[in-house]
């Protein structure tokens, strides 16, 4: 077990960098807090570097003794935590370094989201819906930042991700193994509900004030409408995502 007292310590530093994602980037490691979530990253098998307590909840010292611990003074513990009412636990896991997504199986498009909470959302949702691959085009926000990753309710453990930013050069690859790019368009003639979805089927989500790019719409082979049937222009990205999400997991899981 490490005890630090001071914030000039070169571990404190590296682990309070983890909240930014050019260092989440570097070491190849994210944050977790509560203990709810930690107990779900190890029934889930995920690498935990080492678990972070606060110094007042000596309780975890029993419960995690089998990982390493590091216990911060309470000052340096809320200088890393990301929650209001912290449990005084945090978990330092590393990455899924073979987070190749599968090309037998549903895709989800994410064009540039940048709301940690509907990214996280879409997550989730993705998940319940039993589609795994999700796939974030370069300017998204990072579904390993610590509000996305809250968000996800553990689905984060689920799934498997990478970023792209030749949009073009992944659609021609996608499509050569057979899949069809669907976006959303309030225009479109067919709703989201009358398609057929098959298991090669990569939807796109679009960005929350800019919608889905034009490039995108120019690469996908069909569009789809949610029908709005009260006065309203649009939906909330994460609204939007769920309703055809559910719709794509519900006919491929029948």
């Amino acid at each position: 077990m490490k005890f630090i007292q001071s914030k000039e310590n070169k571990i404190f530093k590296q682990y309070k960098n983890l909240n930014k994602r050019k260092f989440r980037d570097t070491y190849n490691q994210f944050l977790i807090e509560g203990e709810k979530f930690i107990d779900d990253a190890i029934d889930k098998n995920q690498s935990i570097e080492c678990i972070i307590v606060n110094n007042f909840y000596e309780k975890y010292f029993e419960k995690y003794k089998e990982y390493e611990i590091v216990s911060l003074e309470d000052t340096l513990f809320n200088e890393l935590s990301d929650t209001v009412h912290s449990q005084g636990v945090i978990a330092v896991i590393n990455k899924n370094q073979s987070m190749d997504i599968s090309l037998e199986d549903p895709i989800v498009i994410l064009d540039k989201l940048q709301d940690p909470g509907n990214m996280g959302t879409i997550l989730r949702t993705s998940v319940a819906a039993g589609i795994k691959n999700i796939v974030t085009i370069k300017g998204s926000v990072d579904i390993y930042n610590p509000k996305v990753v809250r968000s996800t309710a553990g689905a984060i453990f689920n799934i498997r991700s990478i970023e792209i930013d030749d949009v073009k050069h992944f659609a021609d690859d996608i499509k050569a193994q057979g899949y069809k790019l669907i976006t959303t368009k309030m225009e479109a003639e067919t709703a989201f509900n009358e398609y057929k979805y098959s298991k090669k089927t990569a939807i796109v989500i679009g960005n929350e004030g800019k919608g889905i790019s034009k490039e995108i719409f120019e690469l996908s082979d069909l569009s789809v409408k949610i029908p709005l049937f009260g006065e309203i222009e649009s939906l909330n990205a994460s609204v939007a995502a769920a309703i055809i999400i559910y719709e794509m997991g519900s006919q491929l899981n029948k």
